[in-house]
């Protein structure tokens, strides 16, 4: 079972995951990225073993994109991926890629740096937990379902300069009320 319970006297959030196992930082096959694990500071209370994590993500250039087949499985961070509770891909990536966060189910924040143009096709697909999300600056395009799902989500601000967004990115968002448009 996966969810939130409140721990008043400690003022977390509680989530639900197992213990992971594997390495905790590598090189993403057929990129210029690096990406590292490290023990998410916000709070959030796992229950069971394992510790929350922040995956950040540093380099150069695109994601690659994982088929609907095997989108998680194929990520190198895969034993932690219901540990990981926060994205941050830094500056100098260009796109996110097709499936390339899919099954995460504790994630809670997701930041993404302005060089980011493009979000592919279903990364951020049920993300029980994520309440808000801001489009970074260098934003075009939000691909199909990128946001699927996520049922928790409430607040999307989009950005200047966004021209495209793909069918059903933001449906069965149950909780989405307050969308920040830009001016133009």
């Amino acid at each position: 079972v996966f969810g939130l319970l409140p721990v008043p006297y400690l003022e977390k959030e509680t989530v639900y995951a197992a213990e992971p196992t594997g390495p905790t930082e590598g090189t993403i096959e057929g990129t210029q990225i690096s990406w590292k694990l490290t023990v998410d500071e916000a709070g959030w209370d796992l229950v069971g073993k394992g510790d929350p994590y922040t995956l950040t993500l540093t380099g150069t250039g695109p994601m690659v994109s994982w088929t609907a087949g095997n989108g998680f499985s194929k990520s190198p961070w895969i034993s932690y991926k219901d540990n990981i509770t926060t994205i941050v891909v830094e500056d100098g990536i260009t796109s996110i890629g097709d499936w390339n966060f899919i099954g995460g189910s504790s994630i809670m924040r997701i930041r993404l740096a302005d060089s980011v143009t493009s979000i592919g096709e279903s990364p951020f697909t049920y993300k029980s937990l994520l309440k808000e999300f801001h489009c970074p600056a260098g934003l075009k395009t939000i691909g199909e379902a990128a946001f699927q799902g996520c049922g928790q989500l409430e607040t999307l601000e989009l950005n200047e300069g966004l021209e495209e967004i793909g069918a059903e990115a933001f449906l069965s968002c149950s909780k989405l009320a307050n969308v920040n448009f830009p001016a133009s």
